[in-house]
């Protein structure tokens, strides 16, 4: 005995239709490459902070250098007398801890402001940067003469 259908075979045979949206190819991120001497956050820092035109030295020795208990700057900023520190995993170790101290300290003595760069500030590095180093975003509109 035959089966009865509950739809005709003619239905059976009917495709539904499909829709394909095309959202585009996704391109891996090209990684930017490494400057001689400094990790990969540094490097971004020190992009933006080319990118943004301001002048600054990497890995400058002061007060005699890391080795005779002195300090390196990341970031030396001498128009703003800043020195732009990223705190990577080395700064929460015990050693690391003591040598911002001490640097901290000479910093403070001879008027250089200490400003630092953290991991969750790498996406927005440059209007950080600006931000933290003390320069406006935005021009304060000249104000025309109240009558």
């Amino acid at each position: 005995m035959a089966r009865r259908f509950t739809t005709s075979p003619r239905n059976l045979l009917t495709f539904t239709k499909i829709s394909v949206r095309r959202t585009g190819f996704k391109t891996a991120k090209v990684p930017e490459p490494l400057i001689a001497g400094l990790n990969e956050p540094e490097t971004k820092v020190a992009n933006a902070l080319t990118e943004l035109k301001i002048k600054f030295e990497m890995q400058k020795n002061m007060f005699g250098g890391s080795i005779l208990g002195g300090a390196r700057l990341d970031f030396f900023l001498p128009d703003y007398s800043v020195d732009l520190e990223y705190n990577g995993p080395f700064h929460g170790t015990t050693e690391g801890r003591a040598r911002d101290v001490l640097r901290t300290s000479q910093l403070l003595r001879d008027g250089i402001r200490l400003v630092s760069i953290n991991e969750y500030d790498l996406p927005r590095i440059k209007p950080v940067i600006l931000q933290k180093i003390g320069v406006p975003l935005t021009r304060t509109p000249v104000l025309e003469a109240m009558t």
